[in-house]
C-alpha cells in the first residue's frame, strides 16, 4: 500500500485509484477497508485537506479612534459596484 500511495511519482491517490493499484498486484479478503483505513490515516494527506469553515460574517467598520494617527488601516476591497445617487 506504501508503495502505491506514498511514492511521490503516484502523488498520493484517492483510496480508488489505490485500490486499484495494489489489486493489480495483490489481493486479500479485506483489501478495501485496508486500503481505505490507510488512505484516511495518511499524514500528509490529512494535513493538505481544506477545512470546511463557515464565512467570517459581515465587514464591520472599524471604531473611531480618540487620538490622530491611534489606529491606521487600509482598505483592501476592490471593484465594488457604484451605486446610484452618488453624483
Amino acid at each position: 500500500m506504501k508503495e502505491c500511495h506514498d511514492y511521490k511519482r503516484v502523488g498520493h491517490p484517492s483510496m480508488h485509484h489505490t485500490l486499484a493499484l495494489v489489486g493489480d498486484s495483490y489481493y486479500w479478503s479485506d483489501l478495501k477497508n485496508d486500503v481505505k483505513a490507510y488512505v484516511n490515516t495518511f499524514l500528509m494527506g490529512q494535513q493538505d485537506k481544506i477545512k470546511q469553515e463557515a464565512s467570517a460574517g459581515l465587514i464591520e467598520p472599524l471604531p473611531f479612534t480618540k487620538r490622530i494617527w491611534e489606529s491606521v488601516s487600509k482598505d483592501l476591497i476592490m471593484a465594488l459596484p457604484i451605486s446610484e445617487g452618488c453624483y
